[in-house]
């Protein structure tokens, strides 16, 4: 701009017309003049502007130093050969322990462990150039601590040297929490597959209901075919009984009691099945699940207690016999025990005669073998009760 104004003022048609207007003399002065006042003004104008541009270098100086110095990442200089700290920021000393001064007689080298010094595992960034890597490597801190580190390295030109700018990120904790947060994932896959195979392998029928008693997960002991399981998922009671052609009377029987257990409260109840001929009973449990409040599924597991049901019956029927017994034996054992209360008065009678008391003797000794025969027919006959019983469980 200001050559433009300098070239307008002196451009031979303007001084050509000022000559209408000033002297011959003033004429040759600005003539002789316009030269060494054009590059006077040029000078002048040239020496304001590099001004103004060394503020703006100075300036730009000092925002790049701020960014270095305050960056809350530890970040270093050093020589590309020696490795040595030409300069660090605040962050590295606060990082390391070290100061400012210590770091400068320091060396990258130095901070590595002596058994890494010079084996360092790095990677290009793709996303930078060529002279552009990422390295990790453990490092010390003044304390003694050992850190994990990850240093980008990017050439740069410092005090009119070729130099490396080191970013030092500590990923310890981040590599910590990385390995914390994989081995929790890889226990909660090792719990999920433990769960499952013993869900599989549990021998009592497991199945969970959606709210419409529809099933979303069986297992393997509730129905062992496996295109049959396949098929009831999303299926109710009711279309699987028709699917087996069977009494829907036991579908209905799971419905109300699985209305019941949705308004927030468990069933317990005992199916009966013919199997292979066999009188079959089955334990089984409806049980709602909740979460945040909301019904979310409800539980329902199958126990076979066929075995149990059977040692009850015979329990009973065992316990029966005994009434049955303990009766008979109240009213056999009762008059031998009676005969011998009234003979016991005769005895103490001091008048008795010889011949009375020998019969009374007599009697006495019937009584009390009725009373052993009596006794070792009861015991035989518990004997006997005891190996049918036993015969009945094995077959």
């Amino acid at each position: 701009m200001v050559a433009y104004l300098l070239w307008f003022f002196l451009n031979p048609a303007l001084i050509a017309f000022l000559s209408n207007y000033i002297s011959e003399e003033s004429l040759q002065i600005v003539e002789t003049c316009k030269e060494f006042l054009f590059f006077a003004c040029m000078a002048i104008a040239i020496f304001f502007r590099t001004k103004q541009q060394a503020r703006k270098m100075s300036h730009l100086q000092k925002q790049y130093y701020n960014l270095f110095d305050r960056n809350p990442t530890p970040m270093g200089i050093v020589d590309i050969n020696t490795l040595q700290f030409l300069a660090v920021n605040k962050a590295s000393t606060l990082n390391y322990g070290y100061s400012f001064k210590e770091f400068l007689s320091l060396t990258l080298t130095d901070l590595q462990l002596q058994d890494e010094a010079g084996v360092l595992q790095s990677e290009r960034h793709n996303q930078g150039g060529d002279n552009e890597k990422v390295k990790k490597m453990r490092h010390r801190k003044k304390n003694g601590e050992i850190i994990l580190t990850e240093v980008s390295l990017s050439e740069i030109i410092f005090k009119n040297k070729k130099c490396s700018l080191l970013l030092l990120k500590d990923i310890t904790e981040i590599v910590k929490a990385r390995e914390e947060k994989k081995l929790a994932e890889e226990e909660k896959i090792k719990q999920q597959n433990f769960t499952a195979y013993i869900l599989e392998n549990f021998p009592v029928d497991v199945a969970i209901f959606d709210k419409n008693h529809r099933y979303i997960l069986l297992n393997k002991t509730a129905v062992r075919n496996d295109d049959m399981r396949k098929w009831m998922i999303g299926k109710d009671d009711f279309e699987y009984f028709a699917l087996k052609g069977t009494d829907m009377s036991i579908a209905r029987k799971r419905r109300e009691l699985f209305t019941k257990a949705i308004a927030g409260q468990s069933e317990e109840w005992i199916d009966e099945h013919i199997v292979d001929g066999k009188l079959k009973y089955v334990l089984r449990k409806f049980y709602p699940y909740y979460e945040d409040g909301q019904l979310k599924h409800v539980y329902g597991y199958g126990m076979d207690i066929t075995a149990l049901k059977k040692a009850q019956m015979q329990r009973d029927e065992y316990v029966k016999q005994l009434e049955k017994i303990a009766f008979t034996t109240s009213h056999k054992i009762r008059q031998p025990l009676c005969n011998l209360q009234g003979l016991i008065p005769l005895l103490e009678m001091e008048k008795s005669e010889s011949g009375e008391l020998k019969n009374i003797i007599n009697c006495m000794q019937n009584s009390i073998n009725n009373m052993d025969e009596f006794t070792r027919d009861l015991a035989a006959k518990l004997h006997e009760y005891k190996q049918n019983l036993y015969l009945t469980e094995t077959i």
